[in-house]
């Protein structure tokens, strides 16, 4: 009997055991569950891992399940706390009394990770709290719609913000909104998203999200730059007016506490950054996310700078973006879009003119005998005898080796990606632009967001490939609004040799027109080559090919009035004077040679009442005799008769 009992108490625990493992949650049966309710739910092309349900865990419960954290002030959840070992203050007492802080108590105990699970829980089980019956719409919970109101409250404060009276307070009495600021800057206030806003360089796009930073008394605008050695200027610049703006820190993530938070593409996709803009969101204090030069997005390739390929995700947020250029032709928009996630029909776009007036563009040739390098050197000390300090002069050179030899046989500064790591860039690049040396030589890393006046010279030697990059870096001169030359250095017969090439092609189909979306790689940069020869060729005005490609501009015949002349108008408008005065000289030589023969014939009719018809004698020597009465009548019918003479009008003879 008792082994029998015995048996049956195993044969019990072992049952007992087996349902316990059964029911026990281990990562296979959790996947398996995972699987088929997602299968049941969002069909077969949806199926959930655990790794992706721990992302989406964690987006909802940032997005929906804070209303733990508002409940006890004492508990108040701050973005900004981050535990050391001098947060004393807010160690538990029992904890001190036991010789440690809460946060080792926890880590030795395990304290937090229980007490974490608890409040996870209560968390979740407020956010499912509601009708259980499935397709019942959960009510939102009352810490949504307060921080809703607070978001309200913030833009609704913006649309009552003079904007003039704000862009005098940082810029100056008298300071007035220039072309697209001022529509742009209205539709930024009133929370339009998104917004697309093309300019050209210098015309103050960073105004667009420096005066709303400025306006609202609590939140934080993000502003991605393409470039770390353009963040501090960046930082110089809204301190200046006031705004208080930092660089992103992966490691201080906590103490980002500022109007304005610079960040680079890499760094706005990384996982780091996507937590702290999840806080922000989550206590209703991300006001803006704004993309400084944005068209740079469709510069990246599997080999450079591929994560900017990501950045489109950020447009999913509920946040309103800005998107900010001076270099996005129009016939680039829908790649542009399709790369950022936005539908065109929901755009609001700003399109103004990106080229600029007061540059005078330009082509020099040098002998093809001579050294480019040589040339170049001549050409930049007669530009320095020209513009003496504090006018600066940029040399880009298309590749780090160019950039090297020429920078050591001008004895200046250079710049290219690999020149040093980011303080050592931030070094050279502030050196320059607060004047230590007129004379800079960079590759064409050296160009996006650069902003310093009393740039009046952009030189460009070598081979150029794509206009946009060109309009981009000649823009970096004439940001002061006086007069630049931007000048392309090449060897003689060049452009002639352009021209026939452009000849030639035009009995082909013209390939550059078509949308550059549609090609495969190698006919996009052939077809953007082609745009650039015929800039170079000097076949017609040189703002023709610019303001075509750069403001779609079909209309241009040459450069007009209030524009500095490029070279090839200035050659035709030379020719039209060399014409004009040659025509001039022609039409006075024909009039002296006119005064000359009707000088010469008065003095011959004058002659003749002197000297009679072929014989040197005075007429006034050779006696008249009288004229008879029937030749007086005859002159008398001559003079009198308007018809042809016949015989029957003369008199009978007596």
């Amino acid at each position: 009997g008792k082994k029998g009992a015995r048996g049956e108490k195993e044969k019990t625990q072992e049952e007992e055991k087996g349902r316990r493992t059964k029911l026990s949650w281990t990562s296979k049966r959790v996947q398996k569950i995972m699987q088929d309710a997602s299968v049941q739910w969002m069909g077969s092309q949806s199926i959930l891992s655990i790794s992706a349900w721990r992302q989406i865990a964690i987006a909802i419960s940032q997005r929906f399940c804070w209303e733990f954290w508002f409940k006890d002030e004492s508990r108040k959840w701050d973005p900004n706390e981050n535990w050391d070992e001098d947060n004393a203050a807010s160690d538990n007492l029992w904890d001190l009394q036991a010789g440690h802080g809460t946060h080792i108590a926890g880590m030795i105990y395990a304290r937090e990770l229980m007490e974490g699970n608890n409040t996870i829980i209560s968390c979740w089980e407020k956010f499912q709290q509601g009708d259980a019956t499935h397709g019942t719409k959960r009510k939102r919970p009352s810490f949504e719609e307060e921080m809703d109101k607070v978001q309200a409250q913030q833009w609704k404060k913006l649309q009552t913000v003079d904007i003039q009276q704000a862009l005098e307070e940082m810029f100056g009495a008298g300071t007035q909104f220039c072309g697209l600021q001022k529509p742009a800057l209205e539709a930024i206030m009133k929370h339009k998203s998104p917004i697309l806003v093309v300019m050209g360089t210098g015309v103050g796009k960073s105004m667009l999200f420096q005066i709303p930073a400025k306006s609202v008394s609590s939140g934080t605008t993000i502003v991605i730059t393409l470039l770390v050695s353009l963040q501090d200027h960046m930082v110089e610049q809204c301190q200046q007016v006031g705004i208080s703006c930092t660089k992103w820190d992966s490691q201080q993530m906590g103490a980002m506490q500022a109007q304005i938070v610079i960040v680079t593409p890499e760094s706005a996709v990384s996982k780091t950054f996507s937590t702290f803009l999840n806080e922000l969101q989550g206590c209703c204090e991300l006001v803006c996310i704004v993309f400084n030069e944005c068209h740079t997005v469709m510069d990246s390739t599997p080999d450079f700078r591929p994560q900017m390929q990501q950045l489109g995700a950020l447009s999913t947020r509920e946040v309103q973006m800005v998107f900010l250029t001076a270099t996005l032709p129009k016939h680039t928009e829908p790649e542009f879009m399709q790369i950022m996630k936005i539908k065109p029909e929901e755009v609001q776009t700003f399109q103004g003119p990106t080229t600029q007036p007061n540059i005078a563009y330009s082509v020099h040739e040098y002998a093809k005998e001579s050294n480019e390098t040589d040339a170049i050197c001549w050409l930049v000390g007669e530009k320095l005898e020209q513009y003496t300090a504090p006018a600066k002069i940029i040399v880009y050179r298309g590749t780090i080796e160019r950039t090297q030899e020429l920078s050591k046989a001008l004895g200046c500064q250079q710049y290219y990606c690999k020149v040093g790591d980011r303080e050592e860039k931030g070094a050279i690049m502030e050196r320059w632009q607060r004047g230590d040396g007129q004379l800079i030589v960079a590759t064409n890393a050296f160009g996006l967001g650069i902003d310093a006046p009393n740039v009046w010279v952009v030189i460009h030697a070598g081979d150029i490939y794509q206009m946009q990059s060109y309009s981009q870096e000649s823009g970096c001169g004439g940001r002061d609004g006086k007069r630049s030359e931007a000048i392309v250095v090449m060897p003689a017969g060049k452009q002639e040799e352009l021209q026939k090439k452009i000849a030639q092609a035009k009995a082909r189909t013209q390939l550059w027109k078509i949308q550059s979306c549609v090609m495969r790689l190698w006919e996009t940069k052939q077809v953007e080559w082609e745009k650039m020869e015929r800039f170079l060729s000097g076949s017609k005005c040189r703002r023709i090919y610019l303001d075509s490609e750069m403001d779609n501009r079909q209309d241009w015949k040459r450069c007009e009035v209030g524009e500095e002349q490029c070279n090839v108008c200035k050659k035709d408008d030379a020719m039209v004077e060399d014409g004009e005065a040659q025509r001039a000289a022609y039409v006075e030589e024909q009039r002296a040679i006119q005064e000359q023969a009707a000088h010469a014939e008065r003095e011959r009719q004058g002659q003749g009442q002197w000297v009679d018809s072929g014989i040197n004698v005075p007429s006034s020597s050779i006696s008249i005799p009288a004229l008879s009465s029937e030749v007086l009548v005859l002159r008398s019918v001559i003079v009198a008769s308007p018809k042809p003479f016949t015989e029957s009008t003369f008199p009978a003879a007596a």
